[in-house]
């Protein structure tokens, strides 16, 4: 929710920490939909430029 919620308001380096928290916190049963998520707000918090 908070990372869904910091994306709509263009919040995306606060929502990709978010994810990132998500992720570690989940180890080995993170999803292939948590990664994804995670990489599009990375690329999204760096202007869309990778």
């Amino acid at each position: 929710m908070l990372v869904q919620n910091e994306s709509n308001i263009g919040n995306f380096i606060s929502a990709y920490q978010s994810q990132g928290r998500i992720i570690e916190l989940k180890g080995e049963t993170a999803t292939v939909e948590d990664f994804t998520g995670y990489a599009d707000l990375l690329v999204l918090a760096a202007g869309g430029y990778v």
